[in-house]
């Protein structure tokens, strides 16, 4: 499956990252944005580089990431969750609408096409959200691009 990063400013895809073979059941960003992390039915949970779109699988149930935060998973449903250390509250840029079709920035919403909004699990740091799909895919919206 893939791992989209969509420009919300210019309306294009800018990277497909490849890799789950199954539904996605959790994604989450790691705490300084410079990771996705993506739990999969395939029974892997795959750690991403969000700037270069290289993956690794966890072969061990905990991973730490390079900002000390470790990731924990379950390998029989590819679910996992992550341990912050202890850090100051961070406010989020963004959210994602109510009825869904929207994420809503300070400076520029950005709309969720059909083919989008019936994600299984989401993400939002700082300017960015992160949508992990039934179908396996997870889309990656960047709202602080400039055209």
């Amino acid at each position: 499956m893939t791992i989209w990063i969509w420009n919300a400013a210019t309306g294009r895809v800018e990277a497909e990252l490849k890799g789950h073979t199954n539904s996605v059941t959790s994604v989450a960003f790691s705490w300084d944005g410079s990771r996705v992390v993506s739990g999969s039915y395939d029974l892997t949970v795959r750690i991403w580089n969000a700037t270069t779109g290289v993956s690794q699988v966890m072969t061990t149930p905990t991973f730490t990431l390079p900002d000390f935060q470790s990731v924990v998973y379950c390998t029989s449903s590819g679910k996992f969750h992550i341990v912050y250390p202890r850090q100051p509250i961070r406010s989020q840029a963004i959210m994602i609408s109510h009825d869904r079709p929207w994420i809503v920035g300070p400076h520029r919403d950005c709309w969720i096409p059909p083919h989008y909004c019936h994600y299984s699990a989401s993400s939002i740091s700082g300017g960015r959200a992160c949508l992990g799909q039934p179908s396996g895919h997870v889309v990656i919206f960047d709202m602080t691009t400039e055209p």
